[in-house]
């Protein structure tokens, strides 16, 4: 056991352990959340969720490259440091020296953001695209049909105007949700051939914040707080 005290104090003594455990935090803990902010939801009150998603969204990704740039040069000053040390010679230098260096390289691929991720910009587009969508598909349905609008979002699916039902699934969306459609739909019991009107927008908890995509009959898109109009 105290054999075992002493190579665990010598551990904790020495800066590449730490490097190397950061690193494994970065990779394994905290790039995922950029994907899956959810994964904190258990341990955050409700009442938090807003504010972790949009820091998440917005911020998480510079606080996690400073961070990862951190590490890099932290292992970078090891090497160096390694290098020049008057207390290892020949073979025992260069093992120690290459070491410091597959430090390194370990620290900068697991410093390395994914790749491919879409950020929040491009899934607030892809929404917005979505909706569009949707509204095209609402506005052949009334014409097909005396100019009523669908009762609901569903009958869309049912009646095979709109099939695809990833396209009423907001890709922003990380809350699970209960219900058909991730959009909220205002049509019921109106016509085409009434004055623009609010017929779909985003539903609270689809994007970070309190921001949604609003869509109006006559296709004109807005941004905002989603308060209804």
């Amino acid at each position: 056991m105290p054999k075992f005290g002493q190579r665990a104090t010598w551990l904790l003594k020495q800066p590449w352990f730490w490097i190397v455990l950061l690193d494994l935090i970065w990779e394994f803990l905290l790039w995922p959340l950029l994907d899956s902010p959810r994964i904190l939801y258990p341990v955050l009150p409700v009442s938090w969720y807003d504010h972790w998603e949009e820091f998440a969204a917005f911020r998480l990704y510079g606080f996690l490259a400073i961070g990862s740039g951190f590490l890099v040069l932290s292992s970078l000053a090891i090497t160096i440091s390694a290098l020049f040390a008057r207390n290892a010679r020949d073979w025992k230098k260069a093992g120690i020296v290459f070491g410091c260096i597959c430090l390194v390289l370990f620290t900068f691929i697991a410093g390395m953001p994914p790749l491919g991720r879409a950020t929040e910009r491009a899934r607030r587009i892809s929404c917005r695209s979505n909706l569009k969508q949707i509204v095209l598909a609402l506005s052949w349905y009334a014409d097909e049909n005396g100019g009523a609008y669908p009762p609901d979002l569903r009958t869309l699916s049912d009646t095979g105007v709109l099939s695809d039902e990833a396209i009423y699934r907001c890709p922003s969306r990380w809350r699970p949700n209960p219900e058909w459609s991730d959009y909220e739909y205002f049509g019921q019991g109106h016509r085409s051939d009434e004055a623009p009107f609010l017929i779909l927008r985003d539903l609270a908890g689809n994007h970070p914040g309190a921001y949604r995509n609003l869509i109006y009959s006559d296709q004109t898109v807005s941004s905002g707080r989603g308060e209804k109009k």
